[in-house]
C-alpha cells in the first residue's frame, strides 16, 4: 500500500490509525492523524507517531550512493474541463462502420467554424465502433472528444503512413480532453498500429486522455515542452515522453509482452498506480529524465514469455518507484539496472520480496 498527503481523523484513543500486519508493504508520505492514539503500529508491535514525512518498514533499496527518500516531483492535479451544458454546441458523428474519417473531420471542422466544443459518436455500425484511415486534425474551440465507449479502428490501408499521427492536435483554443473511448486497434486485427502514431500534440494547450479500456491509446509523439495528464488508462505498447515534457499519470495500466511500456527520454513523468501482466520493461528513464512512480504492481500471472529484461532501467536520470511484485513461476532476473556514467549495476529480483516500499536512483547531495 503506498498512501500519501492523508489526514486521517476520528478513531479512538486507544486506537492506531494505520495498522501494519503485512511483511513491511507500506509506503507512506506526508501523512497525519487526529482522535487516534498512535499514527502507525507496525508488525512488531512498535508505534510511529505523529506527521510523518516518509515512512515505511522495510529500508530503501539502492545501487548506488542514494538519497533514500522519494523525489517528490512537483503534482498537479488534472484539470476539470467544464461540461458543456448547451447542447446546441455538441456535434455528432453519424458512423457508417466503413470509413468515418471524412464525417469525423467534417464534424470537427464544423464545431471550430462555430464556436462548439464537444464531440461525439452515434448509431455505429457492425463492429460497434469507427473507422479512420486519413489523419484527424483536431483544432479551434474543440475541448472534448467523448467515444460513447466505442472502438476506434484504424487502417494501415489509407493515408496514414508510418510516423504520423492518427490525431494531429494543433492550433486549439485551450485545453483538450479524449475520453471514453474502448480501444484503437489496427483494422481487423486486435492489436495497435504499432509503427503510427495516436496523438500529436502541436498546440501550446495541455492534453488530457482518460477512460479508455485498451489499445494503443498511449502511443503518442515526443514533443518539447507538452503536457499531458493521464487517467484511468490501460494503453498497450509504449508511451513516450520526450525532453522537455511532463506528464502526470493516475490509474495507468500498460500491457506489452515485448516493447517497453514507458519510455521516458529527458521528460519528466510522475505516476500514481501503475498496473501491468506485461513482460516487457515496465519502465526506461534515460538522458536526464525525471521519473516518480508512487504504488504499482508486476502482476506476471501470463504464460512463460521470451523476454526477461530489467523491470525498471535508468540511465543518467533520477527515479524513485514504490511497487509490489508478483509471479505465477517465470519471475524476472532482475529488478532494476541503473547506470551512472560508465558504471552499470543491477539489483535482482529475488531481493525484492513481494515488495520494495523505495527503488531510490537519485544521487546523494
Amino acid at each position: 500500500m503506498t498512501l500519501i498527503q492523508a489526514e486521517l481523523v476520528g478513531g479512538k484513543p486507544e486506537n492506531p490509525a494505520i495498522i501494519s500486519e503485512g511483511d513491511g508493504s507500506i509506503f507512506v508520505r506526508d501523512v497525519t492523524a487526529s482522535g487516534y492514539g498512535h499514527t502507525i503500529k507496525t508488525k512488531d508491535g512498535t508505534f510511529v507517531d505523529g506527521k510523518i514525512d516518509e515512512w515505511s518498514e522495510k529500508a530503501t533499496k539502492s545501487m548506488f550512493p542514494s538519497e533514500l527518500k522519494t523525489l517528490r516531483l512537483p503534482i498537479e492535479e488534472t484539470p476539470e474541463i467544464p461540461w458543456q451544458e448547451d447542447l446546441t454546441k455538441w456535434v455528432a458523428v453519424d458512423c457508417s462502420g466503413e470509413d468515418d474519417s471524412d464525417a469525423l473531420q467534417a464534424a470537427i471542422n464544423q464545431a471550430a467554424k462555430d464556436g462548439k466544443t464537444t464531440i461525439y459518436f452515434i448509431n455505429t455500425k457492425g463492429n460497434n465502433g469507427l473507422v479512420v484511415s486519413k489523419q484527424i486534425r483536431v483544432h479551434g474551440s474543440v475541448n472534448r472528444i467523448i467515444g460513447m465507449s466505442k472502438k476506434m479502428w484504424i487502417s494501415d490501408a489509407g493515408s496514414i503512413k508510418p510516423g504520423d499521427a492518427v490525431f494531429l492536435l494543433e492550433n486549439l483554443k485551450g485545453q483538450l480532453v479524449v475520453e471514453r473511448f474502448f480501444n484503437f486497434l489496427k483494422l481487423g486485427a486486435w492489436k495497435g498500429l504499432y509503427d503510427r502514431y495516436l496523438f500529436e500534440n502541436r498546440s501550446d494547450h495541455p492534453v488530457i486522455i482518460r477512460n479508455i479500456a485498451h489499445g494503443a491509446c498511449m502511443h503518442k509523439k515526443p514533443a518539447p515542452g507538452k503536457v499531458w495528464f493521464i487517467e484511468d488508462v490501460a494503453g498497450a505498447r509504449m508511451a513516450q515522453f520526450g525532453k522537455g515534457e511532463r506528464s502526470w499519470m493516475r490509474q495507468y495500466n500498460p500491457e506489452s509482452p515485448d516493447i517497453d511500456m514507458c519510455v521516458v527520454d529527458g521528460g519528466q513523468v510522475w505516476i500514481l498506480g501503475l498496473k501491468t501482466e506485461g513482460r516487457a520493461r515496465h519502465i526506461v528513464a534515460t538522458n536526464g529524465a525525471k521519473v516518480e512512480l508512487l504504488g504499482g504492481v508486476s502482476y506476471q500471472s501470463w504464460k512463460k514469455q521470451s523476454l526477461n529484461p530489467p523491470i525498471f532501467t535508468v540511465h543518467d536520470s533520477v527515479a524513485t518507484f514504490t511497487c509490489g511484485y508478483y509471479d505465477s513461476g517465470t519471475p524476472f532476473t532482475t529488478l532494476i539496472e541503473e547506470r551512472r556514467g560508465s558504471e552499470t549495476k543491477t539489483l535482482p529480483y529475488k531481493s525484492a520480496g513481494f515488495y520494495t516500499p523505495l527503488i531510490s536512483s537519485r544521487p546523494a547531495k
